[in-house]
C-alpha cells in the first residue's frame, strides 16, 4: 500500500477544498491539458478511478452536490464521471463468498430455530431454562420470541459494536487487555463473555449449515482478506475521516492490488503531529491540556434557554423566512430527539424540514395496516378482536377500497355506523363472516333508524372487507407473508402508483407536487415492504421448518425494523444535518441545535456488557477518542467560517423536565474567557421571545352565518322546520356548541367502552317505556294496572331482560356492572310506582308521546308566531278527579343526599309557570311524605305542559283523542343509586 498525505485549507469549508483537490487546483478549461487526478473517457472528465470515503451518506451527498456544481462553473458545462463515494463499512466486504450473508430476517429465524434445538429442562415452576448459556438466558426466555428478539437484540448490538474494529465476542477473552479488565471487574463478567464466545460459535456454527454467514464474520473476514476494490480503481482517499472506525484501516492495509492511499488532513501541515498516520486524530492532543482554543464561537453565538420547546421557538424566529431572499443556514440536529419539537415551530416559518435518516415503514399507512392485518392473521380460525378490525376498517386506504366509489358519503356513514354500533353493541370480537346482528337497534324507534341505517352501511364494507382477508388466507402459498401479500393487494388494488389526473382536469402547483411526494412516498414504502416480506417467500427461512406463530412473530418484527428514505424535492424542505455531516456541509452559516453533554460529544456510561474501558482495550471507539473527534469537528467547523457565522443553541432541559448539561466543547476558550463562559451558561436566562401562533388558512375557518335556519324536518309526518325542547335547552347552555351540531353538522362521537351517562339514561328509558306499554296493554284487556311492589318488579323484569338482550349474553365487566347498577335503580322505581298506583295515579297515555305544537302562535309575537316545537314526553299519568301530570324521567346523580326520587317545580318557578298560562298543582308527596323544596331541572317539563295545552288533536303524532289535558302536575322521576 502506498500511503500518501496532503493538507486542505483550514479556514476554507471542507467540502469546498475536497472537491478543488479532486478536480485539481490549477484552473482548467477545455482543451487544455489536466493534471493526474483527472482522467478522461472517450473526452468525458472522469475521477472514476478514485474512491473517496465519507462518514455518513448525507455527506456523500453534499460532496457530490458541491462536485457537480464545481464543474459546472469551471468547465463551461463539461460533464463529470464522479468518483467512488462510499461509508467506512462498505469497503468491509470478504473476499470470500462461499456462504451468502444473512439478512436481518434470516438471522432472527435461524436464531429462533437455533434456541428451540438446545437441550434444556423446567425448572420448578415449570419455565424452560437451557441447560447452557446460563448468565445469559432468563429462565423465561426459551420458547418465548419476544423475549429471544429481546436478547437477540443485545446480541445484535455488541456485534454491531464490535463490528467497527472487526471484532467477534470470541476474541474479547481471548484478548490480553481485555481478559485482565475481566478478571478484575466484581461478578461474572468473564464468564459472561466466555459463555457469549461459546454461544457465538455454536450459532455462526449453525448459520453455515444453513448456507449463511453473519455480517459481524464477514467483517471478521474482510479484515484481514477484504474482497477487491471494482475494476479501475486505483487510489482511496480519506478526507480528514475524523470518525475512527478501526477496521476500515485493516482492510485499507489488505486490500487486494495495493492502491494507493491518500490521507486528507483539514489543517496546517504544523498540526500533522496531532493526528495519527490515517488521520485520526490523538487523544491526548486533543483533550485535556492540549485542548485547543475555539475563538470563532463566542459567547454572543450560545442561545441558551430553558426548555426544548423555547430552543424550537428561539431556532425558528432567528431562520431568515424562505422568501427573504437571504441564505438558509445549515441546521445542524446534535440531538435527534428534537426533531418533532423543531419541525413543528419550523412550518410556522413555511419550512418543511426533512431528516435524511431513513423513515420507519410502522409509522406509515401502509405499515400500520400491515400491522393490524398481522394482527388478525394470529388469530387463526377464531373471531377477530373488535379494536383491531375496527382499527383496520377506519384507515383511509382500507374504507376506500371496501365502500362505493359512486357514493363518497357512504364512507362516512360507514365511519358514523362503525360507531353507531360499537356504542350500541359494545362488542368485544368480530366473526369471520362479520356477519354482525343489529338486535342492538330498534327499526321503530325513530331515534336509533338513522343509527341503525348507518350500522347497515359499516356491515356491508365490514362483510366485504372480512370476505377479502378470508380469501387472502388461502393459499397456496400459505403463511404470514403470503397472506399479507394478498391482503395488501387486494386493499390497494385500485390505488394508481403514479399521481394522475382526468383529462381537462386543472390543479394548482403545489398540489400537483403534493400528489407526486405522496406517490414517492408510497412507491419508497411499497419496496420497503417488499424488502420486508422476500426473506420469509425463499427457500432458506421456509426450510427452517418454524410455525405459522413464530413467523407471524418474526415477520413483525421484519415490518417493525423496516425503513425508507427519500429525497428532498421542494425549496420548501429544509434537511437537516446529524454532528458527523456539518463538516461537509457547503452552507456559509450553520445552527447547532440541542448542543448539550451526551449529544456532542456522543457518551456511553456503562454499557451492560462493554464498558468504556473493554472498549478502549479492544481498540474500539470510546469516550476519550469521541471527545477528540468532536473537539477536531468544532474547531474544523467554526475555523471555515466567518466570526458569528455559527451558532450554538442549548436547552437546561428537555421535554420531560429532565437536567441537560451544556456540552464541554462549549468550554474550549482560554483561561481568561473562562469565567465568563461558565457565567453565561450557568447563570440567568435572557428572554426569549416566542413565536406567534400560526394563522388558520381562511378556508378551515368555520363559516357560522349569523341568520342560522331551524332545522328542517326530515320526518314526513312533520314537515317545515322544528325544534325541540332539548335543541332550547342546547342553545341555552352554548349558542356556539348548538351553532356547531346543528349548522356545521360537526357532532362529536367518542368511541366507547361502556355506556355513558346518556347510553345508561337511555336504556332506563326503554325499560320504563315497555313497562308502561305493557301497564297500557293491561287496561286494553280490562286488567288493572300493577299496584303491588313485587308485581310491579316482575313487570319491570320483563321489560329489563327483552331491553338486556341487545348486549349479548356475555357483555364485557363494566357494562355487566352497570346494567346491574341500572336494574338497582329499578327496583327503587317499582316502590315509587307502587306509591302513585296506591295514591290513584294511572299511566294514561302511549310512553313517548310525540308532539309539534306551535305554543306561543296566540300570543302577539310575530317572531314566536310560526316556531314550531317538536318533542317526546316520557309519560303522562291520569288520576281521577284530578287531571294530567307529565312525568320525565332523569337519572342523574345529585349532588348530597337525595331524600326522594321525585322532584318536581319550586314554588317560585311554579308561581312563574302559573302567570305564563301553565297548568300547576301544589299536590307533591312522595311515599306519603311531604317534599320540603322543589325545583324545575330542565325548561323541558313547562315546555311541554305549554304545548299540550295548545295541541290539537292533530299535533299528536300516533295518539288518538283529545289533547290531554288540563295537565295540573310537573314531575320529574329521579332514578338515583
Amino acid at each position: 500500500m502506498d500511503l500518501n498525505t496532503d493538507f486542505l485549507v483550514p479556514k476554507n469549508k471542507l467540502v469546498d477544498e475536497v472537491v478543488d483537490w479532486l478536480l485539481g487546483r490549477p484552473e482548467t478549461k477545455r482543451g487544455e491539458a489536466f493534471d493526474g487526478r483527472i482522467t478522461t473517457v472517450d473526452g468525458a472528465l472522469s475521477l472514476a478511478h478514485v474512491c473517496v470515503v465519507v462518514p455518513t451518506a448525507q455527506s456523500g451527498r453534499n460532496l457530490r452536490l458541491a462536485l457537480a456544481k464545481k464543474v459546472a462553473d469551471r468547465f463551461d458545462g463539461r460533464g463529470l464521471v464522479p468518483p467512488m463515494v462510499q461509508l467506512p463499512m462498505q469497503l468491509a466486504a470478504p473476499a470470500d463468498e462461499s456462504l451468502r450473508e444473512a439478512t436481518d430476517a434470516e438471522v432472527a429465524a435461524a436464531f429462533l430455530k437455533f434456541t428451540e434445538t438446545r437441550p434444556r429442562h423446567h425448572v420448578a415452576d415449570g419455565k424452560p431454562e437451557l441447560d447452557e448459556w446460563t448468565h445469559l438466558f432468563r429462565p423465561e426466555s426459551p420458547g418465548d420470541p419476544d423475549a429471544i428478539f429481546s436478547f437477540l437484540d443485545q446480541l445484535s448490538d455488541i456485534w454491531n459494536i464490535l463490528g467497527a474494529g472487526g471484532v467477534l465476542m470470541r476474541d474479547v477473552p481471548e484478548n490480553e487487555a481485555a481478559r485482565k479488565i475481566l478478571e478484575d471487574a466484581l461478578g461474572d463478567e468473564k464468564v459472561r463473555w466466555e459463555e457469549l464466545a461459546d454461544l457465538e460459535n455454536a450459532f455462526f456454527a449453525f448459520l453455515h449449515d444453513c448456507g449463511l454467514r453473519h455480517r459481524a464474520e464477514s467483517i471478521r473476514l474482510a479484515k484481514t482478506a477484504p474482497k477487491a476494490l471494482p475494476e479501475g480503481v486505483t487510489e482511496v482517499v480519506l478526507p480528514a475521516l475524523a470518525d475512527p472506525v478501526p477496521v476500515l484501516y485493516d482492510v485499507l492495509e489488505h486490500l487486494p492490488g495495493n492502491p494507493t492511499v491518500t490521507i486528507l488532513y483539514h489543517c496546517d501541515e504544523a498540526e500533522s503531529n496531532k493526528f495519527d498516520r490515517w488521520g485520526r486524530p490523538l487523544v491526548d492532543r486533543w483533550t485535556g491540556d492540549n485542548r485547543p482554543v475555539v475563538s470563532g464561537l463566542t459567547d454572543e453565538d450560545i442561545v441558551r434557554v430553558a426548555s426544548d420547546a423555547m430552543l424550537a421557538e428561539k431556532l425558528a424566529s432567528d431562520f431568515p423566512t424562505r422568501d427573504s431572499g437571504k441564505e438558509i443556514p445549515s441546521l445542524g440536529l446534535c440531538d435527534e430527539t428534537l426533531f418533532p419539537e423543531i419541525s413543528g415551530v419550523f412550518s410556522v416559518k413555511g419550512y418543511e424540514l426533512h431528516d435524511p435518516a431513513r423513515f420507519r415503514l410502522s409509522a406509515s399507512s401502509l405499515g400500520r395496516i400491515a400491522e393490524h392485518l398481522l394482527s388478525l392473521y394470529a388469530c387463526g380460525d377464531a373471531p377477530w378482536p373488535w379494536d383491531e378490525f375496527a382499527t383496520l376498517l377506519r384507515e383511509h386506504d382500507v374504507l376506500r377500497r371496501f365502500t362505493s366509489k359512486e357514493e363518497h358519503p357512504r364512507r362516512t356513514e360507514t365511519l358514523e355506523g362503525l360507531d353507531a354500533y360499537r356504542n350500541a353493541a359494545f362488542p368485544e370480537s368480530v366473526p369471520q363472516d362479520a356477519n354482525l346482528p343489529m338486535d342492538c337497534f330498534d327499526p321503530e324507534d325513530r331515534h336509533q333508524k338513522d343509527d341503525l341505517d348507518r350500522a347497515l352501511n359499516f356491515k356491508t364494507a365490514a362483510q366485504a372487507f372480512a370476505k377479502s382477508l378470508c380469501d387472502a388466507r388461502k393459499g397456496p402459498p400459505h403463511g404470514p407473508a403470503a397472506f399479507l401479500r394478498r391482503a395488501l393487494a387486494d386493499i390497494y388494488k385500485h390505488v394508481p402508483l403514479r399521481p394522475w389526473k382526468k383529462d381537462g382536469e386543472t390543479e394548482p402547483a403545489e398540489r400537483i407536487r403534493e400528489r407526486e411526494r405522496e406517490a414517492a412516498e408510497f412507491l419508497a414504502a411499497i419496496q420497503a415492504l417488499l424488502g420486508a416480506l422476500s426473506p420469509f417467500e425463499d427457500e432458506t427461512i421456509r426450510d427452517l421448518g418454524l410455525d405459522d406463530a413464530l413467523q407471524t412473530a418474526l415477520l413483525r418484527r421484519a415490518l417493525a425494523n423496516a425503513a425508507y428514505s427519500l429525497e428532498p424535492d421542494s425549496d420548501r424542505i429544509l434537511t437537516t444535518e446529524g454532528w458527523l455531516e456539518l463538516a461537509w456541509s457547503g452552507k456559509e452559516k450553520i445552527a447547532l441545535a440541542g448542543f448539550c453533554e451526551g449529544a456532542v460529544p456522543e457518551t456511553v456510561a456503562g454499557h451492560v456488557f462493554l464498558p468504556d474501558n473493554l472498549r478502549t482495550a479492544l481498540g474500539l471507539s470510546s469516550n476519550g477518542s469521541r471527545l477528540a473527534r468532536d473537539t477536531f469537528l468544532l474547531r474544523s467547523i467554526v475555523g471555515s467560517r466567518n466570526e458569528h457565522d455559527v451558532r450554538a443553541y442549548f436547552a437546561r432541559t428537555n421535554k420531560d423536565g429532565d437536567i441537560h448539561r451544556p456540552s464541554r466543547l462549549l468550554f474550549l476558550v482560554d483561561d481568561v474567557a473562562l469565567p465568563r463562559r461558565v457565567q453565561a451558561l450557568f447563570g440567568p436566562l435572557p428572554a426569549v421571545g416566542t413565536i406567534p401562533a400560526r394563522r388558520i388558512a381562511s378556508e378551515w375557518r368555520p363559516r357560522l352565518s349569523p341568520d342560522v335556519p331551524l332545522p328542517a324536518s326530515r320526518d314526513e309526518k312533520t314537515p317545515g322546520v322544528n325544534m325541540s325542547p332539548s335543541s332550547v335547552d342546547s342553545w341555552l347552555k352554548c349558542p356556539f356548541a348548538y351553532l356547531l351540531e346543528n349548522r356545521m353538522r360537526m357532532r362529536r362521537l367518542d368511541e366507547k367502552n361502556e355506556l355513558e351517562a346518556n347510553d345508561f339514561g337511555s336504556f332506563v328509558h326503554k325499560v320504563l317505556e315497555k313497562f308502561a306499554l305493557a301497564q297500557l296493554a293491561k287496561t286494553q284487556a280490562g286488567q288493572p294496572q300493577a299496584s303491588a311492589v313485587e308485581e310491579i318488579k316482575s313487570d319491570l323484569r320483563a321489560a329489563f331482560d327483552e331491553v338486556r338482550a341487545a348486549y349479548g349474553t356475555s357483555p364485557g365487566l363494566k357494562i355487566r356492572l352497570q346494567l346491574k347498577s341500572a336494574w338497582a335503580r329499578l327496583e327503587n322505581y317499582a316502590e315509587v310506582q307502587a306509591f302513585w298506583a296506591g295514591s290513584g295515579w294511572r299511566i294514561a297515555a302511549k310512553p313517548e308521546l310525540d308532539f309539534r305544537v306551535r305554543p306561543f302562535a296566540d300570543d302577539g309575537d310575530p317572531l314566536l308566531e310560526d316556531v314550531w316545537i317538536k318533542g317526546t314526553v316520557d309519560r303522562i299519568d291520569y288520576k281521577e278527579g284530578v287531571g294530567y301530570r307529565l312525568v320525565d324521567y332523569k337519572t342523574w346523580d345529585e349532588r348530597g343526599e337525595i331524600a326522594s326520587h321525585v322532584l318536581a317545580g319550586g314554588d317560585e318557578q311554579l308561581s312563574h309557570a302559573a302567570s305564563m298560562g301553565l297548568p300547576t298543582t301544589d299536590e307533591r308527596t312522595t311515599k306519603g311524605e311531604p317534599k320540603a323544596s322543589h325545583r324545575f331541572l330542565t325548561v323541558q317539563p313547562a315546555l311541554y305542559a305549554r304545548c299540550l295545552a295548545k295541541a290539537r288533536p292533530e299535533d299528536l303524532l300516533d295518539f288518538d283523542g283529545p289533547p290531554p289535558v288540563p295537565v295540573v302536575d310537573l314531575c320529574y322521576l329521579v332514578l338515583g343509586k
